[in-house]
C-alpha cells in the first residue's frame, strides 16, 4: 500500500538504508542499548510468567523507567531495522543472528523497517507491544502479521514504517513459522506469474518444433529484476484488456453525446458493467467508471443539468445498500491483496454509501479491509456525521469502537456530547478508543468527559485519563484528583497509578498543593494507614513538591529532611539535590 492511505506508510528506497554514521554521544548510545536490553529481557519474561506475576511486573516497571529516562532526555528513540540488527543513528545497538530469538529478525520478516518511540509512552502501550512481538505467527490467519496488529492498536507514542516489498530480501526459512510465511509469499509470486508463463508456453508451442517444445517451468529461472520487469509489463497489459477497451469506447461516446436519451442509455450500460465488476472484485476498473462520471460533472464541461442528475443517480447506485451488502463475500476473500484500489473506489462514492459501509464494516472478517473502510469513512463522513453518530448505539461493540475512531479522525467537536454515554460502556476496547479520541480534542467538554474515567474499573484507562488532563493542564480536574487521594480505597491502588495522580496534582495545582503535600510527608495520611502506606504516600508527595519547585515547596522538603522516617528523609534530600542541579 502506498502513502495514499492514512496511517503508517511504506518506506521508500532511501528509508530502507541505514543512516550514515554520525557523531553520537556515548551516554545516548548506552541509554538506547539499555532500553533494548531491558526490552528483550521483559519480552522473554512474558513468555514464562503471566502478566500479573510480580516478577514480570518488576521487569515491566524497569522497562518503563528506562523508556521514560531516555525519552525525557532525548525525546525520541528511532530504530532502523535490518535482517539481524537494529541501528540507532547509524550505530548497531542490537544484533542477534539466531532467528528463533532475534527481535530484529522478527520485525524484519513481518516488513517493519523503522520503529520510533515518542515521549509519553505508557505501560499499557509497552505491554501491548510486547504481546505483539512475542506472539507466534499463525499462517492460517492473514490478519496475524505484525503490521496489522500494530495498526489495530494505533499506538499514540509508537510510529513505524513498512517495507514496500520485503520479498526481495533473501530470507531462507529454517523454522516452521518462517517457512509458512515464505511459502505464502512464494505462492503469491507464482499466482501472478501463471498467466505470463502460460502465454510464453503457448507461443513456444506454436513456433517451435515438437522436439524443441519444453514445459514452462523448464524455460528459465527468473531473477528479482526480471520479476519486477514482468510485473510492470503485466500492469501495462492490464490497460489493454477487453474491459478497458469497452470502457474506452463508452467513455468516448459519453463525452460527445448531446441527446439525453442516448446519454442515459450509455450511463445505464456503464452502470450495469460497474455492478458486474464490483461483484467480481475488480475495483480497478470499477474505480475508472466512477472517475469518468465525476470527470463529466466537472463545471468546465458545462454538462446539461438533466445529464448531471443522471450521473449522480449512477454514483448513488454504486453506494446502494444492496450493492454494498453484496460485496461482503468478495471482500472477506480479499486476503493480502493490495487495498489502494478499494480505498480509492470508496472515496468516489456519494454520502448515501455511509450507512451501508458502516453495516459492511460490522460483517467483514478481514482486518485489512475493515481498516480501509474506516479510513474511507473518515473522508466520506466529513460532510454529514449524523449517520455515524447513530451507530454509537449499535449493540456490536466492535462497530462502536470503529465509529468512535472514525469520528475522532474527523474531529468535529459537536460529537463530544454524543460520546458521554460511552464512558461506562461495558467493553473496555470501546472505552479505550473513546479516551484516545477525547485526548486528541482541544475542547473543554472533551476534558470534562475525561474526568469521568477517574472511576473506570481499568487502572490503565484511569492513568491515561489523568495523564491527558495533566498535559492539557485542565483546572477542573484538580478537585476530583484531590478527592481521589483522600478516599479510603486509594491505598490499594498501584504505586505507578498513585505517582501519576500526584504528578498531575503538582502540574495542575502548582503552589496551591504545597500545604497538602507538606501534611502528607509529615503524617502520611490518617492514623488508620499502616507505616508502609504512609511512607508510600509521603514519597509521592515528595515527587509532587519537587515538581512544584517553589520556595514553599523547597521549605517543605527541607523540613522533611528531619522527619523520623528514613525513607522520607532520603527522598527529600535527593529531591532538594535535583532541584539545586536544575536551578544551577
Amino acid at each position: 500500500m502506498d502513502a495514499k492511505l492514512p496511517g503508517p506508510v511504506k518506506s521508500s528506497d532511501s528509508d530502507s538504508k541505514v543512516d550514515a554514521d554520525v557523531e553520537i554521544d556515548k551516554e545516548e548510545l548506552k541509554s538506547v542499548k539499555d532500553v533494548l536490553l531491558q526490552l528483550t529481557k521483559t519480552a522473554k519474561t512474558l513468555k514464562i510468567y503471566l502478566p500479573n506475576n510480580p516478577i514480570y511486573q518488576k521487569f515491566l516497571q524497569e522497562l518503563q523507567s528506562r523508556f521514560d529516562a531516555h525519552l525525557r532526555e532525548y525525546e525520541t528513540l528511532r530504530l532502523k531495522i535490518k535482517q539481524y540488527a537494529l541501528y540507532y543513528k547509524g550505530q548497531v545497538v542490537y544484533e542477534n543472528t539466531n532467528r528463533l530469538e532475534s527481535l530484529a529478525f522478527k520485525l524484519f520478516v513481518d516488513g517493519v523497517r523503522d520503529l520510533t518511540f515518542l515521549e509519553g509512552i505508557d505501560k499499557d502501550e509497552i505491554t501491548s507491544l510486547l504481546e505483539i512481538i512475542g506472539r507466534e505467527y499463525d499462517p492460517s490467519n492473514p490478519d496475524d502479521d505484525m503490521v496489522t496488529l500494530l495498526w489495530e492498536r494505533h499506538f499514540p507514542h509508537i510510529n513505524y514504517l513498512v517495507a514496500s516489498d520485503f520479498i526481495q530480501e533473501t530470507i531462507m526459512p529454517n523454522r516452521p513459522q518462517e517457512a509458512a510465511m515464505f511459502e505464502k509469499l512464494v505462492e503469491k509470486e507464482k499466482s501472478q506469474m501463471k498467466p505470463v508463463a502460460a502465454s510464453v508456453q503457448t507461443t513456444l508451442q506454436e513456433h517451435l518444433s515438437p522436439q524443441m517444445a519444453v514445459q514452462s517451468s523448464q524455460i528459465f529461472v527468473l531473477s528479482e529484476e526480471e520479476i519486477a520487469a514482468i510485473k510492470q509489463q503485466m500492469k501495462v497489459e492490464k490497460f489493454a484488456n477487453p474491459i478497458s477497451t469497452l470502457m474506452g469506447i463508452l467513455a468516448a461516446i459519453l463525452r460527445i453525446e448531446k441527446d439525453d436519451a442516448a446519454f442515459s442509455e450509455m450511463v445505464e450500460i456503464l452502470d450495469n458493467v460497474l455492478e458486474t465488476l464490483m461483484l467480481r472484485g475488480d475495483f480497478w476498473h470499477s474505480k475508472k467508471i466512477l472517475e469518468l462520471f465525476h470527470e463529466l460533472m466537472e463545471p468546465q464541461r458545462t454538462l446539461p443539468e438533466s445529464q448531471r442528475i443522471r450521473l449522480i443517480q449512477a454514483i448513488d447506485r454504486a453506494g446502494d445498500p444492496q450493492r454494498i451488502r453484496a460485496l461482503e463475500p468478495v471482500l472477506n476473500q480479499w486476503g493480502a491483496k493490495e487495498t489502494d484500489e478499494v480505498y480509492e473506489f470508496w472515496l468516489l462514492l456519494n454520502n448515501n454509501a455511509l450507512l451501508p459501509l458502516i453495516e459492511l464494516l460490522g460483517r467483514l472478517t478481514q482486518m485489512r479491509m475493515r481498516r480501509v473502510i474506516c479510513e474511507a469513512l473518515v473522508h466520506l463522513g466529513k460532510e454529514d456525521i449524523e449517520p455515524l453518530i447513530q451507530k454509537l448505539d449499535d449493540p456490536r461493540w466492535f462497530v462502536v469502537r470503529n465509529v468512535v475512531y472514525i469520528l475522532g479522525k474527523i474531529g468535529q467537536e459537536k460529537v463530544i456530547e454524543n460520546f458521554r454515554k460511552l464512558i461506562g460502556h461495558k467493553e473496555v476496547k470501546v472505552r479505550k478508543e473513546l479516551l484516545h479520541t477525547l485526548d486528541g480534542m482541544k475542547d473543554n467538554r472533551a476534558q470534562e468527559l475525561l474526568v469521568g474515567f477517574f472511576n473506570d474499573p481499568e487502572s490503565s484507562l484511569r492513568i491515561l485519563a489523568v495523564r491527558s488532563l495533566a498535559s492539557h493542564n485542565y483546572p477542573r480536574a484538580l478537585e476530583p484528583l484531590k478527592n481521589m487521594i483522600d478516599e479510603r480505597e486509594f491505598v490499594v491502588r498501584d504505586l505507578y497509578e498513585k505517582k501519576e495522580i500526584f504528578e498531575a496534582l503538582g502540574k495542575i495545582g502548582g503552589a496551591s498543593m504545597v500545604p497538602k503535600m507538606r501534611k502528607l510527608i509529615r503524617q502520611g495520611g490518617s492514623a488508620w494507614f499502616k507505616k508502609a502506606v504512609k511512607e508510600e504516600l509521603g514519597l509521592c508527595a515528595v515527587i509532587t513538591l519537587k515538581r512544584i519547585g517553589t520556595e514553599d515547596a523547597v521549605a517543605a522538603l527541607q523540613e522533611g529532611q528531619n522527619l523520623s522516617s528514613k525513607v522520607i528523609r532520603e527522598a527529600c534530600v535527593k529531591a532538594l539535590s535535583e532541584i539545586g542541579k536544575s536551578h544551577g
